[in-house]
């Protein structure tokens, strides 16, 4: 319904009114209203410096309306291509995609000014604590700061009014349409009015006003056929009056004293110190400033909003606001206007315009016949038709109620019987062949309320938003006609496009998020729609146990950004580790590092050996601990060991991709299109370490800022996301690149519980997850080796290494490996084996001249020849045995230096 909360009068909240005041006063302008959870509005102007200018703007209207004003947010501010960043209340940080546009760095807030014609979910004023340019009040976080002109509303109705000696004809119209009208017609010339009809007459008493047996209906302004009204534009019968005066009648007579909880010259300030401001036993008075001015509220618990019937509730959003009525000679039943067709048609049926699962109904009634009406609603996914909906053990059954008269203008709300039905169409009918009485029907969607949220096991958890009503709340949440919600045990939770639901997210019961998981098809992904994840972050993932179809999970986007503060050296050089064994192409005497790096220029790999010999190679074996490699170079580098080699490596001449963001800050951009290698390629000339690519356009830096990750298949077909690439990366000595071990560029991780944008593998740490923590997860090492930490030229970084007497081959398993220490052993070894076949050398020898000798001698004797044939393949067995011991011997216990 319409509520022009337009407050505006000098007299507030008494139980005696001191009549004589209210001559001569005069109404102020720019009155602050109160701050709102949400408001609907006719009209949206510019943007406005002032509380003022957008006063000014809204009362151009044809019709009274509010005000209302709040800072746009960095969705509002932010230019195709920008995105924005809030650095504090009342300035944001708008950003390219890329780079930092320095004239554009900061930027303040504007303010949106918002013609109003509704208010909905009254909040304590302290949440809108933003300030517009001219220091006054200007909404907040979820919050609207609601403001009127020099207009009235009828606060107040009275029905059944007799009056001894009251004074009237201050001003009389006849073509006073609404009660608004008259209210502004008389508002600078008294408090109270009559209406009756379209007659519309001012007056101030000078007696007494008596009411008894009153009908309170102030909240509608209805006319009561056959009745004198009596309205008043003054707080008098703002809430229910019971609570301020002792009984139903009230006498209208000079003021003596205030009502406890009230204080003023004119009681109209609420004082709660004492009677809690007279606020009841269920709110809470608070005092707060607000444009300089103290104000005390009566206040609902933190949560909760004052509905227009002054009660404690959650807010909600009614998606039947405004929606038209397809029964209905003006298209709608809302704002409390009702023509029906000449038909006249049994029933009426809101269209909400998209499919929602509705929780509840409610039903405002008109003033009608004074029998009581049974009716029913129905939830329909398409349109009935214009047959009378069936009533008796209907499927579509939402619920029923009777309204009689004492429930006219009173919300009746009508729990759903099973808020699973898909609904487009609400149907409300009666049983009884009678005409239609609805001032409006609202409809609300379920949400964490009912049944958790439908989230089963896990805790229900609501995310709202504070957007500009209705375009930017009229969003995709979670669509089941495309996909199909997992939220731990529920069914898919249709909660479609437009309309106002809250955005429904499952936790588990310690806060922890459980993913919304959709399975996607082929014409969806988080490229359409963004995967129906609203402005949370959209990651694709496979896993092989779901024959690797497309999973979508909805993750909270990055609160701020990353950093990498340092960027690469130039030519860097970084040591490898401590290896027994090097291939070497060619070698140089001496003790200087830099001569050692410069001489082996073109080998992949260069170590050196006893703190004195260089050595060139690509190949490495058998890395044991730094510990080993004790010898220095004459920069105080660590140069090998006795046996063992310091190995160094350049930067690899190629390119790993890093991750895909949704905005990366780089210091430098390319001001023409590329494509992916042209790109890094050209970041390698300029010699920067890191290169993004979005679309065509190429950026190049040192040290970049980064935020919002998702995963790297998304890259290769949006423009909307860069891919960050290292475009001189660190290799390992067997010749593999440096992996950044975000879980979202693993497979196997990204579809884990604990996987967000940012978030590194376990075993990993740093901003871009390429340090080992061995602290986690055994520093990602494999189960046959040990994360340690070591400290080599000054630097400290963790490593996976073998247990003392192994050594790590370049399949990453260990071997057994010895120290120097062992040396003695295995030449006593070589000695006894050469010693063996020296002995078994002999026999043969002899055995061999034996039979020359016989030959000789002319005794070829057929026995000769069997006996030597016998003797060599004896001899030949036991050098077979003595080959494979020396061979054994020698690859577990001898360095090797080829």
């Amino acid at each position: 319904m319409k509520h022009y909360k337009l407050l505006v009068g000098a007299l507030k909240k008494f139980g005696n009114i001191k009549i004589s005041d209210t001559m001569g006063i005069k109404l102020c302008d720019n009155e602050y209203v109160g701050c709102y959870r949400h408001v609907n509005f006719v009209w949206k102007t510019t943007t406005v410096q002032s509380v003022t200018e957008c006063i000014s703007e809204c009362m151009t209207m044809s019709s009274p309306v509010q005000t209302a004003l709040l800072y746009k947010n960095c969705y509002d501010v932010a230019e195709p291509g920008f995105e924005c960043l809030e650095i504090s209340a009342y300035y944001m940080k708008c950003l390219t995609l890329g780079f930092i546009r320095d004239h554009m760095c900061y930027v303040q807030k504007v303010v949106s000014c918002l013609c109003v014609i509704k208010t909905l979910g009254r909040l304590p004023s302290r949440k809108c604590n933003i300030l517009c340019p001219d220091g006054l009040s200007c909404g907040g976080r979820l919050a609207y700061s609601v403001y009127t002109g020099n207009e009235l509303k009828c606060e107040g109705t009275i029905a059944g009014v007799t009056m001894e000696g009251w004074i009237t004809s201050t001003l009389y119209f006849t073509l006073a349409t609404i009660v608004e009208n008259c209210a502004a017609m008389c508002r600078n010339t008294s408090p109270f009015f009559i209406m009756t009809g379209t007659n519309c007459s001012c007056f101030v008493p000078t007696n007494t006003i008596r009411s008894e047996n009153i009908v309170r209906t102030s909240k509608y302004c209805s006319l009561y056929n056959g009745l004198l009204t009596l309205h008043t534009t003054i707080h008098v019968l703002k809430r229910n009056f019971k609570n301020h005066f002792p009984d139903e009648t009230i006498d209208f007579e000079r003021a003596h004293t205030c009502q406890p909880g009230w204080k003023g010259d004119l009681c109209d300030k609420r004082d709660c110190s004492l009677n809690n401001g007279g606020c009841g036993t269920t709110d809470i008075c608070v005092s707060s400033k607000v444009n300089g001015a103290e104000i005390s509220e009566c206040l609902c618990q933190d949560g909760y909003v004052k509905d227009f019937l002054d009660k404690c509730e959650k807010f909600r959003f009614n998606v039947a606001y405004t929606k038209p009525c397809v029964s209905c000679m003006n298209n709608s039943i809302t704002n409390g206007v009702y023509l029906e067709e000449p038909l006249k048609s049994m029933f009426v049926s809101l269209d909400l315009l998209y499919k929602y699962f509705i929780a509840y109904v409610v039903v405002f009634m008109a003033e009608g016949n004074s029998t009581s009406n049974t009716h029913s609603i129905e939830l329909h996914a398409s349109y009935p038709g214009r047959n009378r909906p069936s009533m008796i053990n209907s499927p579509q059954m939402c619920g029923s109620f009777i309204a009689s008269i004492s429930e006219y203008l009173l919300p009746i709300r009508v729990n759903c019987q099973d808020p699973k039905l898909e609904t487009r169409f609400i149907t409300v009918s009666t049983l009884q062949l009678l005409k239609m009485h609805f001032v409006e029907i609202e409809a609300y969607p379920r949400d964490c309320s009912w049944n958790n949220g439908n989230c089963g096991h896990f805790k229900c958890m609501e995310s709202v938003l504070n957007s500009e009503p209705p375009i930017l709340l009229q969003f995709f949440l979670v669509d089941c006609s495309w996909m199909d919600v997992d939220c731990g045990y529920p069914e898919c939770l249709e909660v479609t496009a437009a309309g106002h639901p809250p955005y429904l997210l499952c936790l588990d019961w310690n806060n922890e998020e459980f993913p919304v998981a959709a399975n996607v098809t082929e014409s969806v992904s988080c490229r359409n729609r963004n995967g129906g994840c609203l402005k949370l972050t959209c990651i694709e993932f496979r896993e092989e146990n779901q024959g690797w179809n497309v999973t979508i999970k909805c993750v909270p986007p990055d609160s701020k950004l990353s950093v990498v503060t340092e960027g690469k050296p130039k030519n860097k050089i970084d040591f490898k580790g401590c290896f027994l064994s090097m291939h070497r192409t060619k070698e140089l005497q001496t003790t200087s590092f830099e001569t050692c790096r410069d001489f082996c220029l073109y080998t992949l790999v260069f170590g050196v050996i006893r703190g004195e010999l260089c050595a060139c190679g690509n190949i490495v074996q058998n890395e044991v601990s730094a510990d080993v490699c004790v010898r220095k170079c004459s920069n105080g580098f660590s140069c090998g060991g006795n046996y063992s080699y310091s190995v160094y490596a350049r930067s690899a001449d190629t390119t790993v991709d890093i991750g895909c963001f949704k905005l990366v800050v780089f210091e430098h951009q390319l001001n023409q299109p590329l494509g992916k290698f042209s790109c890094w390629k050209k970041c390698k000339e300029l010699e920067y370490p890191y290169g993004g690519l979005n679309g065509e356009t190429c950026f190049c830096g040192e040290k970049i800022k980064f935020k919002d990750q998702v995963n790297m298949e998304q890259c290769d077909e949006s423009t909307d996301l860069t891919l960050l690439a290292d475009v001189s990366p660190e290799i390992d000595v067997y010749e593999k690149t440096i992996k950044y071990h975000f879980c979202l560029n693993d497979r196997t991780e990204m579809s884990k519980k604990y996987c967000k944008s940012g978030v590194c593998v376990p075993g990993w740490k740093g901003v871009l997850c390429n340090n080992r923590d061995c602290d986690s997860n055994n520093g990602s090492c494999n189960h046959t080796m040990i994360c340690q930490l070591e400290n080599v030229n000054y630097k400290v970084f963790a490593k996976c290494l073998c247990e003392q007497g192994f050594s790590k081959t370049d399949q990453y398993v260990c071997v057994e490996t010895i120290s120097a220490d062992k040396t003695p052993e295995i030449f006593y070894n070589l000695i006894a084996v050469c010693s063996l076949s020296f002995i078994v050398a002999v026999p043969i020898f002899i055995a061999m001249v034996q039979a020359v000798r016989q030959v000789a001698k002319g005794n070829i004797g057929k026995y000769i020849w069997v006996k030597v044939f016998l003797t060599i393949i004896e001899i030949k067995i036991i050098s077979i045995k003595f080959s494979a011991i020396f061979s054994q011997t020698c690859e577990k216990n001898m360095f090797v230096n080829e």
